[in-house]
């Protein structure tokens, strides 16, 4: 893996409450509970992280069960205890899984080849990125998204990599995150009609050998997403990776 997209933690913003995922920290305040993301092997009972890390399930917690590992293989959001670190095997750990759910995972699409027809087609409903990072190969994002409370609507999201002139460069990358969503068409008055998704989008291996080799201090990464302002409106935002002087970026 190269030593960009191996690791890097970023937060973009916050927008209204708790999140979905953030939400699992207070269930236990007696015992720490950590939040992260790999893929779930139900057969060999392990999670391998983005970091390289196993992490070996020899607990279930009471918000999962057996029957809903079993029945889910792929890349997760999960909420772990640690309950051993094996130093004999670097980067084994034995957890509880708390509780876990599978990500939508989605192709970067580069934008320089699309038709004037398929760009047409991309979403314009507005999307907010509540937390984004970029680990194991993938951009992650948690996206904020207005709930109608409509079982019929339906929520698409794609990742977009502006490869035309006067997007990317050697030292920027530059995402659009597109949002397709049927009978949204107004921001709602009550906070509690938002719903937040996690989506992992893969790094092509056209991104990797472009960007790959570069340290988070080398590398900009833009997201650029549409959302309203105080006035009702649909504007176009922009969003900056910012990495931390303590994150390990030298993979």
């Amino acid at each position: 893996m190269t030593k960009f997209f191996s690791k890097i933690a970023m937060v973009v913003a916050i927008l209204v409450g708790a999140t979905a995922c953030t939400s699992w920290l207070e269930v236990d305040e007696s015992q720490s509970r950590y939040i992260s993301l790999g893929t779930l092997d139900p057969i060999t009972h392990t999670i391998k992280g983005d970091f390289n890390e196993v992490l070996y399930i020899t607990e279930i917690g009471i918000n999962t069960s057996e029957s809903e590992i079993m029945n889910s293989t792929g890349r997760v959001c999960f909420n772990y205890s640690v309950l051993k670190r094996n130093y004999d095997e670097k980067g084994s750990i034995n957890i509880r899984l708390n509780e876990f759910y599978p990500l939508v995972i989605d192709e970067i699409r580069p934008l320089a080849i699309m038709s004037d027809e398929e760009r047409e087609l991309l979403g314009t409903t507005p999307v907010y990125p509540t937390q984004a990072s970029i680990s194991g190969g993938f951009v992650n994002l948690q996206l904020a998204h207005v709930d109608t409370g409509d079982k019929d609507v339906t929520f698409e999201f794609e990742l977009v990599y502006d490869d035309t002139e006067g997007g990317s460069t050697d030292n920027t990358i530059v995402f659009d995150i597109r949002h397709k969503g049927e009978k949204v068409n107004k921001q709602p008055s009550d906070s509690g009609s938002y719903s937040y998704q996690w989506a992992s989008f893969e790094f092509s291996d056209e991104l990797l050998e472009k960007y790959g080799n570069k340290s988070a201090y080398e590398l900009l990464v833009v997201f650029r997403y549409k959302w309203w302002n105080n006035a009702g409106e649909v504007v176009d935002n922009v969003a900056q990776l910012s990495t931390s002087p303590y994150s390990d970026t030298t993979f």
